[in-house]
């Protein structure tokens, strides 16, 4: 009969030796989940992904993704960490087998911190060139500009002007004004002000991943400045159809921070007896309704913008960085007085990418002073190197093929099949290794008796894990070409890219195959790497240098 408080004397038994910082307030931990989590992917990618997959036929997938998967793993990942009071790698002694997770999971952090880092740069510069008169994006005639521009303005009339705009070795210019019931004369292959702005004034973009071209120089200033404020701010530490249907949870994925060792880093600062149920509820609903406010305001500018255009809401919706990048600035360039409005947007998105920033650059830290206790004693030197390998590699997104290296990241790294796999790896490990009737007693342990028993139950140990397998399979079987606007990425860029997920994932079943390889030879015990002898974990746990 197994110890059902194997995981509550790891925690006291860590403490005692090491004293893992906990959280100052007990909203503190609630707090750092909403900034760590609730970011970009909330602000463009779900209002994207929503109106490209049907609107409301979206919402019902997503809402039932957020009942069977978020909010379950939410609680399962938090819950781990904070009964165990480890950093991420101990707290898989539980199940030894399957401590590649851990690996598996700091390797998403840290690609997800590099690119993330990018986008900070991106933002900077938009915040930058916001106090400028007028806004860059907002007139043709610059040197990026090509004699395709168009440019939009209201006249005292209030009607609506879209001037063509030919490069400073032309003269003449043709105008084509749209009246005020917008009737629209159009003008074919022209590209608008803001867009050739995002694509040639801040990434002249150059035409293949191979064509690296130079350093975008702004953006290297920038990019350094970003990792410079992410070592300041942490380096002491904490205080209908399947398409849609995937879409909604990779979309859940992605906005909670599932499968990430972000959850787990940030419970496991959490006081045994903290009621993390109460805080996952909390984080759910804000994470979910902060997608949804975001959506009606982002509808609302497309809606706008399509409708001031003459064309369709397609023709301007974009995902990522061209949503925050070209459709937002040119709305807001039509504004009266637009820098305040253009600089308080972008420093805006400055500071809710930040958090998230943050909460993951705490995460990859956690695990290296964790398992490299000799690293403790020089933390800011060692927080510095890391932060300066992860900008170097940053900065081969800042060149002119940048942005292709950025999307396979972006769509490899940090998202896609292999965060289905860990997630499903996470709810076998879990739920029918570990056993879920003992982690239950855990749970009653730190918070009491709590209804739902049944609800994660179905949830953790075959809804979960059935729909991950399902969707990671969907992504490998109906693969298609990695694309970046028209270009098509060349088969060895596809072929690093799907090794970037790789990366991941190979790093579970390499580890199981290493450890169960080590203790038959060493003559161990397969139960105790099964997690069936929580006692001699206990023991374990005690040798802490």
């Amino acid at each position: 009969m197994s110890n059902p408080n194997v995981l509550e004397k790891m925690s006291s038994t860590r403490s005692s030796k090491t004293k893992r910082e906990s959280w100052n307030k007990s909203w503190d931990f609630v707090l750092a989940l909403l900034g760590g989590s609730i970011g970009l992917g909330n602000v463009w990618r779900f209002p994207y992904l929503c109106f490209k997959n049907g609107g409301g036929a979206f919402l019902f997938p997503y809402l039932f993704f957020v009942m069977v998967l978020a909010i379950p793993m939410v609680m399962l990942e938090t819950s781990m960490g904070q009964r165990v009071r480890r950093g991420l790698v101990q707290s898989w002694e539980i199940v030894p087998v399957f401590k590649g997770l851990a690996v598996a999971q700091i390797m998403v952090s840290f690609y997800y911190n590099v690119c993330y880092a990018v986008i900070m740069a991106w933002c900077f510069k938009y915040f930058q060139v916001s106090f400028m008169s007028p806004l860059p994006w907002s007139t043709c005639g610059n040197p990026w500009n090509t004699n395709r521009c168009v440019m939009a303005k209201k006249n005292i009339e209030s009607s609506i002007n879209i001037t063509t705009f030919e490069n400073s070795s032309h003269t003449d210019a043709t105008s084509h004004a749209i009246n005020s019931s917008h009737n629209a004369t159009t003008t074919i292959g022209v590209t608008s002000s803001a867009t050739e702005y995002w694509f040639r004034g801040i990434l002249d973009v150059s035409p293949a991943i191979e064509v690296s071209g130079s350093f975008r120089s702004n953006l290297v200033i920038c990019l350094i400045a970003v990792w410079i404020l992410a070592y300041l701010a942490t380096f002491k530490g904490i205080k209908w159809t399947a398409k849609v249907w995937v879409a909604a949870a990779t979309q859940v994925i992605y906005s909670y921070s599932v499968g990430s060792g972000i959850l787990t880093t940030l419970g496991s600062y959490n006081k045994c007896h903290h009621n993390f149920w109460r805080d996952a509820a909390i984080f759910s609903i804000f994470n979910t309704m902060t997608s949804f406010v975001s959506g009606l305001a982002i509808f609302s500018t497309l809606g706008f913008m399509a409708n001031y255009q003459n064309t369709t809401v397609e023709k301007v919706a974009s995902s990522g960085p061209g949503l925050a990048f070209i459709a937002y600035p040119e709305a807001l360039s039509l504004l009266p007085l637009p820098q305040p409005w253009s600089t308080l947007f972008f420093l805006m998105i400055i500071f809710i990418g930040f958090d998230s920033m943050f909460i993951a650059q705490e995460t990859i830290m956690a695990i290296l002073f964790d398992n490299i206790l000799v690293l403790r004693k020089r933390k800011e030197l060692y927080h510095a190197i890391v932060c300066f390998l992860m900008g170097c590699i940053g900065l081969t997104m800042v060149t002119q093929g940048g942005v292709y290296v950025f999307e396979i990241f972006n769509n490899y790294g940090t998202s896609g099949w292999c965060m289905f796999l860990i997630t499903a790896t996470e709810c076998v490990a879990i739920d029918w290794v570990f056993g879920f009737e003992r982690y239950w007693v855990e749970i009653k342990n730190m918070i009491g008796e709590q209804r739902g028993k049944y609800w994660l139950l179905v949830s953790w140990k075959f809804v979960a894990p059935i729909i991950c397998i399902i969707i990671a399979g969907y992504y490998v079987t109906m693969h298609k070409p990695l694309r970046y606007r028209d270009y098509v990425y060349p088969p060895w860029a596809q072929a690093i890219a799907h090794l970037m997920s790789f990366s991941s994932v190979i790093m579970i079943p390499t580890y199981a195959i290493y450890s169960t390889y080590t203790t038959w030879k060493n003559g161990g015990s397969f139960r105790k790497l099964l997690g069936q002898q929580p006692n001699e974990i206990v023991k374990e746990s005690r040798r802490v240098v």
